[in-house]
């Protein structure tokens, strides 16, 4: 046999063994992902009662891999599996056959919680990258939404000209999220690109600036796309992307005076933000500031990358030297935008890839930090991502089934914890070596979030005065009782302590 015929034949033939295997024991529940926005929840555990089943064994596991809940299950044909309380789930049902063969079903839940209250999450610096119902439940206000303007019917305009009749508002789909619009690339004819840049163009988001002839056509282009979006609520946009701009920046500030201009005539009062860089980067920076850039912007967007390092140490460290050099150059009150940043698991891309609870713990902390700052806006890099061969993949809080991963819990629980609390005004210390905590005002005491990077420690706060919850939401045994003694390490955990 052909032996491409012979590998086509074996992919077939287990994805029919998987759908038959699936047929038999199935893992799922009411909830979207199996999150459930609640104190509990209970997954649907479907058992095919022609399969001759000699056992039928549970397993519940949290984010560490620690056994929870351990059992010999009924072979009934349909029946309940309780998660008790709020959490992280990784739950196995492995069925034996009568003729000794087995079938395993697994899924992912997480248990996060009631709702933060409208106002509250509305008002929060929270945000994700992504949409939908999954991004309301984990506590998301701030969200991305691009236009984008270089397709394949802007490249039809480049003989005709843009129309000038206006197109009718797009459908209102996010009202879930505070969005930040961006309308990016341009189309490739606008720009002035110098010969065989065009043989490159696809995929190719250098921008160039535009041709001196066709400044009329962009600015229609711009309006047409924001009169499309004109029903939703409209307050910030953002220069681009990661910008690869091409020639001196003086032309891009040029660029970015006609880009604005041409959204304000149709929405008046909206908010500037930019350059939407990939990362920190001080020398690109500094050629923004001379170029005369942040005197015309509302805030700063940047994106926040590291090496996959910790977030306690390049990460933080580079924001800060952001608001220093801001500061240094007379915008210190430039309100900061981290619209990107993130820690992918494998396959990994450019950045080397963490395991899973590596990005859970690094997301939190991340993103406590960040809020300690007083970032006005930040933003996970991504909630989902559907295409396993996407450099997006590992980043998202969703596994390719849309069921969580540990991060999920985790993101979902800090917004949850931090809820309502004023976050620019956080004090950090260490209160023992190696232990970071972080204390928010909140009323009249503190919501505490503490946890020790290099390992596990024993600590007790004389001020807590509630349970103690870990990074997914579960209450730490014992915890109620004031003077406990617990166990920090780096997953961190919440509490509230007076002031």
């Amino acid at each position: 046999m052909n032996m491409r015929i012979f590998l086509l034949s074996a992919a077939f033939a287990a994805s029919v063994w998987s759908a038959l295997a699936a047929a038999e024991l199935r893992l799922d529940s009411k909830e979207p992902g199996n999150v459930f926005e609640a104190e509990n929840g209970e997954l649907h555990l479907a058992v095919s009662p022609q399969t001759g089943w000699m056992k039928l064994d549970l397993e519940l596991c949290d984010e560490n891999g620690n056994t929870l809940d351990s059992r010999t299950l009924s072979p009934q044909a349909a029946q309940t599996i309780a998660l008790p309380e709020r959490g992280y789930y990784q739950v196995t049902v492995r069925g034996r056959r009568r003729d000794g063969s087995v079938v395993v079903a697994e899924t992912r839940a997480a248990v996060v919680g009631k709702a933060i209250d409208e106002k509250t999450r509305m008002s929060s610096p929270f945000g994700l990258c992504g949409s939908g119902e999954l991004f309301a439940k984990a506590g998301a206000r701030w969200g991305r939404l691009f236009y984008e303007l270089c397709s394949p019917e802007m490249e039809k305009w480049s003989k005709d000209g843009c129309p000038d009749v206006p197109v009718a508002p797009l459908a209102d789909r996010f009202r879930e999220m505070e969005p930040i619009y961006g309308f990016w690339p341009q189309p490739f004819w606008l720009q002035d690109r110098p010969a065989g840049a065009e043989a490159a163009a696809r995929g190719d988001l250098s921008m160039y600036p535009i041709r001196k002839d066709k400044t009329t056509e962009l600015v229609k282009i711009i309006q047409r796309a924001v009169t499309a979006t004109s029903n939703r609520r409209y307050e910030m946009v953002t220069i681009a992307n990661e910008p690869m701009w091409m020639t001196p920046y003086k032309d891009f500030v040029e660029y970015i005076k006609l880009y604005i201009k041409s959204i304000r005539a149709i929405r008046p009062g909206v908010k500037l933000i930019g350059p939407a860089h990939c990362d920190i980067y001080f020398p690109e920076l500094k050629k923004y500031a001379d170029s005369g850039m942040f005197k015309i912007l509302d805030g700063v967007d940047i994106h926040a990358y590291v090496k996959a390092t910790p977030p306690e140490g390049e990460f933080i460290e580079l924001v800060r030297k952001l608001k220093s050099f801001l500061a240094q150059r007379g915008f210190g009150s430039l309100p900061i935008y981290i619209t990107e940043f993130g820690w992918t698991t494998p396959p990994g891309d450019w950045q080397k890839p963490v395991d899973e609870l590596t990005q859970a713990r690094y997301c939190a902390r991340s993103i406590a930090l960040l809020a300690a700052e007083n970032v006005k806006a930040i933003l996970w890099f991504c909630l989902y991502c559907e295409n396993p061969k996407s450099n997006a993949y590992g980043y998202a809080l969703l596994n390719a089934d849309r069921t969580p991963k540990a991060a999920y819990a985790a993101y979902a629980t800090l917004t949850r914890e931090l809820a309502g609390a004023d976050h620019g005004k956080a004090k950090l210390d260490h209160p023992k070596p190696g232990i970071w905590r972080l204390r928010f005002p909140r009323n009249s005491g503190f919501v505490c979030m503490v946890w020790s990077p290099d390992g596990e420690q024993t600590w007790s706060d004389p001020k807590c005065g509630s349970p103690v919850r870990t990074m997914t939401g579960r209450v730490v045994p014992g915890s109620e009782v004031r003077g406990f003694k617990f166990a920090v390490s780096p997953s961190p955990c919440y509490y509230s302590a007076s002031k």
